[in-house]
């Protein structure tokens, strides 16, 4: 199952990256200003598919200003292909994220932290329409850029460990998802803190990879605990609480 949040993050980044250089024409910059102001409400608004047709324009109209191998344009691009993903149009998404791919590895460089945000994204599409060898080395390059630019230790990086480890369990490769998870769990543990949510999050994911393959003893005291940090942290009555009981 794919994690939505992942995306949408992505997409609220790459928003901001839609910046109109100051050099070129005032009519054109203004006309570009006003379709991602359109683009940003409707986006706030979640409705996607009428910011479908502002992300085309953008798109069209940044491939005329700056070319079709331009940076500016590669966002653009990236950004539709983010929104045909969410609106699970995946067969047009996926040429997006290639072409932009490419245009970020030759303008930026191949080892680029957008890059290997950009590979998640492709990745995510090619797991979700259930091409898994194309997604695994697409994922595994992502985590080495990623450890390289932020090291080895960073929360990060422990995050992204977690989400492979949830692809690995969907796929029942319980013993690789077990040694991301507690690679993951060590780190955060580390940098954010033994009673941090996210360590909470960690110690339930675990402990629910535990209960799946049988091993109750070591599934009870992590689920434990887990709970009694988002007790603290959260309060009995939140529903993430809730959730997190349903281990």
């Amino acid at each position: 199952m794919m994690r939505r949040g992942i995306i949408l993050v992505l997409i609220v980044a790459f928003c901001a990256l839609w910046q109109i250089p100051a050099s070129g024409q005032a009519q054109s910059s203004e006309e570009l200003n006003a379709l991602i102001a359109q683009f940003n409400q409707l986006y706030s608004q979640r409705n996607y598919a009428a910011a479908i047709p502002i992300a085309e324009k953008i798109c069209s109209l940044m491939e005329k200003r700056y070319g079709r191998d331009d940076l500016e344009t590669a966002k653009a691009l990236y950004g539709l292909g983010m929104l045909y993903s969410l609106t699970s149009r995946y067969a047009e998404a996926e040429p997006l994220y290639k072409r932009s791919l490419q245009i970020f590895e030759t303008k930026w460089s191949r080892d680029h932290l957008e890059v290997a945000y950009a590979l998640n994204n492709l990745a995510m599409l090619y797991y979700i329409t259930g091409r898994y060898a194309e997604a695994e080395p697409l994922y595994k390059r992502s985590l080495e850029i990623r450890e390289a630019k932020l090291g080895g230790d960073h929360p990060d990086v422990a995050k992204w460990l977690d989400w492979l480890a949830a692809r690995y369990l969907a796929a029942g490769r319980y013993a690789e998802a077990e040694k991301l998870c507690k690679r993951s769990l060590k780190i955060l543990e580390a940098t954010l803190g033994k009673d941090h949510l996210d360590v909470a999050k960690l110690l339930n994911h675990l402990g629910g990879l535990y209960i799946i393959v049988g091993l109750y003893d070591e599934a009870g005291p992590l689920c434990k605990r887990s709970l009694e940090i988002m007790e603290t942290k959260l309060g009995k009555d939140d529903p993430e609480v809730a959730n997190s009981m349903g281990n």
